[in-house]
């Protein structure tokens, strides 16, 4: 297998480290080999060219089946990628389904006969809806018990004294 590659010598002769970079899927050796002119001179610069040719210039390191990918997610659910939205959707969730539509319209429906909108109320209805929300609870609570970082330490404070 002959693999090709550019090269920046170091500008000591003898015993120079060197930094090996690696090129991502569809791309090709001059990519990062740009970066050169930012690595440390004393160090020896090697950009490697995968084997793998793909259409139109790329490389890729191993095969690629793209099906897969189609097919499949390998790609992390948004919320494993921003938890800021997973937590605005729990937040949503508790504002609208829990407290608004749960605790405050039972509370209005026992003292008025009527949602807190003052409308005609299915309480039956209201009641299931709220039973079937309230379940998605354990599965929120597991989320934020696990979330780490200091960033989110009042958040997981608040939610557990809400939860005591």
């Amino acid at each position: 297998m002959d693999l090709k590659y550019l090269i920046r010598h170091s500008e000591n002769k003898e015993n120079s480290p060197s930094i090996f970079l690696l090129h991502g899927y569809g791309s090709n050796k001059e990519d990062l080999f740009s970066l050169e002119g930012y690595l440390p001179k004393n160090h020896t610069i090697i950009s490697l060219e995968a084997t793998i040719s793909l259409p139109f210039g790329g490389f890729t390191w191993f095969e690629v089946n793209q099906e897969d990918i189609i097919k499949k997610s390998y790609y992390k659910k948004e919320e494993d990628v921003d938890p800021i939205n997973k937590l605005r959707k729990i937040r949503n969730w508790y504002v609208t389904e829990i407290w608004n539509y749960g605790i405050i319209d039972f509370s209005s429906y026992i003292k008025r006969g009527k949602d807190s909108a003052g409308r005609e109320i299915d309480i039956d209805f209201t009641l299931r809806n709220f039973r079937k929300e309230i379940k998605k609870l354990d599965e929120y609570n597991k989320y934020i018990e696990n979330l780490s970082g200091k960033y989110y330490e009042d958040i997981k404070y608040a939610w557990n004294k809400a939860y005591d």
